[in-house]
């Protein structure tokens, strides 16, 4: 997990830099941090997740309001929004989607 977090944590710190270097000729940059996302794959992710996996940990993991995984419109209305001129001001930040599982 440690190159994941890494991983992670400089792609937030791209995303400034980003945003910053470029704000003068009018671009935007917004990292967009979705959760899991419903799709053909999470329909069966019990038979896809080794035999041992430690489910009250997993469990911890799910999102804090909703029931179960978001579709994709979820990230597809925020992604509308940031394109729109409701998110004309939105820049150099990161906006998580995914129900509150990050907390």
């Amino acid at each position: 997990m440690a190159a994941y977090s890494a991983s992670k944590g400089g792609i937030a710190s791209f995303t400034h830099s980003l945003a910053l270097e470029y704000s003068k000729q009018g671009l935007r940059a917004v990292n967009i941090v979705p959760g899991g996302i419903s799709s053909g794959i999470t329909d069966n992710i019990g038979s896809l997740v080794p035999a041992d996996t430690d489910w009250n940990l997993f469990l911890k993991l799910t999102a804090a309001i909703g029931d179960g995984l978001p579709g994709p419109e979820n990230v597809a209305g925020v992604v509308a929004m940031l394109v729109s001129d409701d998110g004309a001001f939105i820049t150099g930040t990161e906006i998580r989607i995914d129900g509150g599982a990050h907390m």
